[in-house]
């Protein structure tokens, strides 16, 4: 049967008691399998994999029932494919990231998930759905979080491309959907709220003041990230894949 969804978008708010899944190398199989093309080729079953990948040592029933479920989106979807972009897209020769965060998505723990993802002459290259390591106290804190993560993989693939010999437009520009994170980087001092986080987190001040990086507003429904954060429904999904380059 086919899905319009790789996960249930109700998933991770499951909290009654779930049956073990007998079988767990098979669901390690399935979820190897997932990675691979979530890594390499399917960014839209990034955020399903990377949540249900937290299961493999403990997988319930209705673990496996989303792992089928994400295999039948796949085979639902298999003419997809990632599109190269073009010299005359905006912004062509700059590397744009997008930065997301799913403020305290896992129920266990209260962690959030971090999604950032990068193009280059108007291709996809590079993204990331993960947990955070820290708890956070807040959305804009969790935003922050993932700004950061994004402008560390910025970093990384600055220094390939260099390597690479291609000439870039600077600065790197970063867009981001919450206000109160930008205003956190504009900000010479530390607000009640975020002095806790730790200091390392505002390395990303200097590059931002030295023109390294340039992080700019987007509205949430155009923040493709987005789709790299949490479970979505399949309006969003086919929307946001195509927006990242998914077609």
């Amino acid at each position: 049967r086919p899905s319009s969804i790789p996960i249930d978008t109700g998933y991770q708010k499951r909290q009654e008691p779930q049956e073990c899944f007998e079988n767990k190398e098979v669901y390690r199989s399935a979820i190897g399998s997932l990675l691979y093309l979530s890594t390499n080729t399917r960014p839209d079953i990034a955020v399903g994999t990377s949540i249900l990948a937290r299961h493999v040592s403990d997988p319930k029933k209705s673990d496996w029932t989303e792992v089928k479920r994400i295999f039948r989106y796949l085979n639902d979807t298999k003419q997809k494919q990632l599109k190269l972009g073009s010299l005359s897209e905006q912004h062509a020769t700059q590397l744009i990231g997008y930065a997301d965060a799913d403020w305290g998505g896992d129920l266990n723990d209260r962690k959030s998930n971090t999604g950032f993802c990068f193009k280059y002459l108007g291709s996809p290259i590079s993204w990331v759905s993960r947990k955070q390591t820290m708890v956070t106290l807040s959305s804009t804190e969790a935003e922050y979080i993932a700004l950061v993560e994004a402008v560390q993989e910025a970093l990384w693939i600055l220094r390939m491309l260099k390597d690479l010999n291609q000439e870039l437009k600077k600065p790197v520009i970063i867009y981001e959907d919450n206000q109160s994170c930008i205003r956190i980087l504009q900000n010479d001092r530390c607000s009640q709220r975020t002095k806790h986080i730790d200091t390392k987190y505002h390395f990303i001040r200097n590059l931002y003041r030295s023109g390294e990086i340039d992080v700019r507003y987007c509205p949430s429904e155009k923040m493709i990230a987005d789709l790299l954060t949490k479970p979505l429904g399949p309006i969003k999904i086919k929307q946001l894949a195509q927006d990242i380059g998914l077609f």
